[in-house]
């Protein structure tokens, strides 16, 4: 590549101004090829290729098994064609800024311009004839060089061979030649048109790989481009930087496990870093990741989600984890954990259950069964997934549950479902059955009619006659008949069929139980229900939901605590 030669511009009358200050042109920025926008490497040039890659350090540079490669004929003949004298010079107008972007700006005979970034010499590329071993070490070197200098990057090679690679490159994003929308009356639909637009930009780095080795020598490297260049408060929006790294996509998928969408995760980042032009992605590039993975997932959930929990009874001590395939589909399912199977032993006489919705996308109905501690603490005995609430299900459900927990409950809590209470007293026969207290109290306003204060006196009435464990089950009835016949409640229908169960919700009926007083309603569950739906949505697949902190029954327990 031959030097700037100002007689050579004078001769061309570009220079006409006597005052000229010639000082601030730099002779290494006015180096050009026959194409205009094609501008060589300021800091050497190509036809001193030879005494560049001759000089680099055999020991540190090339590894010990053979020498330093020589330079190749075909080299040779890349720089002779690029070493013609330049016919188009190019003249320096000045330095621009644009958001931190400092870069120098030349001026071409046809009226274009070029840009050439000003960045610090420690985020420079190495002189040319440097040999790299390592592709990716280069990427990462001229990564950081053009974050600085406010551009991104893309990779190429030589397309035509590409089974025998022999050039590697690394282009500006702008690279290439423009595209236009083609449009006609028979095709009304156009091309789905390219965010960023290709100015058919020049500037790129070159390397060249020796036959037989890993090794790649640089031997080109063009510094102007043929565009302004990116502010750094801009350089969020670029391709590279918003490229999720393995961190991002980790945060997105942890806090999706705790009902924490994607829009929500992008501020989070947000704030952590402090401000949107430190985080890499866009909004919209976390929610595209995120849709991502249910793609990923798709059909293959239900498989996925049996060999996830499969992998847990291998791995986990005492894990235990059993399912139901009929006609190819994931029924049911349960799991428990080795402490829950402890706390189970220690603390099983009272077992309370009750299903819960809006947990996956495939309405599958999640139903935990709880216990409560020494400390009257909510614990989980363990947990399952039934497809409905008929009585087989319930009945297989119950019947797992045994497989996991031998021993029979003394007391087993429910609501006032008629499928629940099938499935219990066919697979708990020795076990007592109650029904949760407040369920029923619940809908006392509602089925007494009347004025306000008679309403509220039978209510509390009623109250405290249910509530009160100290009397006996004939005091009970007596007072119910008393208090019925006060209120002129004789003929309530809804009165009547709750006393006619009454054995199986007044507390005065289960005193003989040891532990009858530890739960009267299903409120543990109702809970450790809602407990449970902080971490999930009706969105999730099943994966997604064996990931969430409540599959772990052993953490859950302990965030409850």
């Amino acid at each position: 590549m031959s030097t700037f030669d100002i007689s050579f511009i004078d001769s061309n009358g570009l220079i006409v101004n006597d005052d000229f200050d010639l000082s601030l042109i730099d002779s290494s920025d006015l180096i050009v090829t026959d194409d205009v926008e094609s501008v060589s490497a300021p800091s050497k040039s190509i036809d001193s290729l030879d005494q560049s890659s001759a000089t680099v350090d055999q020991s540190s540079e090339l590894s010990s098994d053979h020498t330093a490669p020589q330079v190749n004929p075909s080299l040779k003949r890349i720089r002779k064609s690029r070493s013609k004298k330049p016919k188009t010079p190019i003249i320096y107008v000045g330095i621009e800024s644009n958001g931190g972007a400092c870069s120098r700006v030349f001026s071409t005979p046809n009226g274009s311009k070029l840009y050439k970034p000003d960045v610090d010499a420690e985020f420079l590329p190495p002189p040319i004839g440097t040999v790299y071993t390592d592709w990716q070490e280069i990427v990462a070197m001229y990564s950081r060089y053009a974050s600085k200098a406010g551009f991104s990057t893309k990779l190429g090679t030589n397309k035509d061979r590409p089974e025998n690679v022999s050039f590697r490159f690394i282009h500006c994003h702008r690279y290439g030649k423009p595209r236009f929308g083609n449009f006609s009356m028979a095709n009304h639909h156009k091309r789905r048109s390219n965010r960023i637009k290709l100015t058919n930009c020049k500037a790129c780095i070159r390397f060249k790989i020796y036959p037989g080795t890993s090794d790649l020598i640089l031997y080109d490297w063009v510094e102007h481009h043929n565009h302004p260049l990116i502010g750094q408060e801009f350089m969020d929006f670029s391709k590279e930087q918003r490229t999720l790294t393995y961190s991002e996509q980790h945060m997105i998928h942890s806090l999706s496990l705790h009902n924490i969408g994607p829009n929500i995760a992008h501020r989070v980042q947000c704030t952590l870093k402090g401000g949107h032009h430190y985080v890499r992605g866009k909004r919209i590039d976390y929610k595209n990741w995120r849709r991502n993975i249910k793609l990923f997932i798709g059909h293959r959930d239900a498989q996925l989600t049996v060999n996830s929990l499969a992998s847990r009874t291998t791995n986990l001590h005492n894990f235990f984890f059993y399912y139901k395939v009929e006609q190819m589909v994931v029924k049911s399912l349960f799991w428990a954990d080795d402490v829950s199977r402890c706390h189970y032993i220690e603390f099983g006489d009272v077992l309370a259950f009750d299903a819960t919705y809006k947990t996956n996308m495939y309405k599958m109905i999640f139903v935990p069964f709880t216990g409560v501690d020494h400390h009257k603490r909510c614990v989980t005995f363990g947990a399952g997934l039934i497809c409905d609430e008929t009585i087989e299900s319930y009945v297989w459900l119950l019947e797992t549950f045994v497989k996991c927990h031998p021993k029979p409950p003394i007391l087993v809590l429910t609501d006032q479902d008629a499928a629940m209470r099938s499935a219990v007293l066919k697979v708990f026969p020795t076990s007592a059955h109650r029904l949760c207290m407040w369920h029923i109290m619940m809908k006392l306003p509602a089925k007494i009619k009347g004025c306000n204060v008679d309403n509220d006196e039978v209510r509390t009435a009623i109250h405290n006659l249910v509530w009160d464990v100290l009397i006996d089950k004939d005091d009970f009835e007596m007072r119910w008949n008393t208090l019925m016949s006060q209120y002129n409640l004789t003929g309530h229908d809804w009165l009547n069929d709750m006393y006619g169960i009454r054995e199986r919700w007044v507390p005065c009926y289960f005193s003989h139980l040891d532990m009858c007083c530890l739960m009267k309603t299903t409120s543990m569950c109702e809970s450790s229900n809602a407990m449970f739906k902080v971490n999930t949505n009706r969105h999730n697949s099943l994966l997604q939901f064996c990931h969430t902190p409540n599959f772990h029954l052993t953490e859950f327990n302990r965030v409850r605590v």
